[in-house]
């Protein structure tokens, strides 16, 4: 995932992806910036970091085991501050599932993969295509 502290510049950081995952969309959460975390959903992964880019976790969830092309996930989104202060995540699946996450109750697995350091509080996220240098 590369980001932009001024969208002119490009930073990367690595998140531990597996062979078939890609990134395919980034959201941040209600409020951000004073409520930081952004959300990166790839096809076989769920990833959040709450300090601007410095660490990522992974979503550990048994619902992730095994999948493939026919139920992998392929639409992601966050929905605006809910009446109680909370959000949730939408995960969609290619097979049809739609799945409503609490973030709150989420567990997360930290990256061992090495983060470069945090990126100013307004940044922009990209990922490389196939095609990109």
């Amino acid at each position: 995932v590369e980001y932009s502290p001024d969208g002119t510049t490009w930073q990367t950081t690595t998140l531990s992806l597996a062979d078939q995952d890609r990134i395919f969309a980034v959201a941040a959460a209600p409020g951000y910036p004073d409520n930081p975390a952004i959300y990166a959903f790839g096809n076989l992964s769920l990833w959040r970091t709450s300090d601007g880019g410095l660490t990522w976790e992974a979503w550990d969830d048994p619902r992730l085991t095994g999948m493939e092309y026919t139920n992998q996930m392929s639409a992601g989104a966050v929905s605006p501050a809910l009446a109680d202060g909370g959000y949730r995540l939408f995960v969609g699946t290619a097979d049809g599932q739609v799945w409503a996450l609490d973030p709150a109750t989420v567990t997360y697995t930290r990256s061992t993969t090495p983060i470069l350091p945090p990126p100013p509080r307004d940044f922009v996220l990209h990922q490389k295509g196939e095609g990109d240098v």
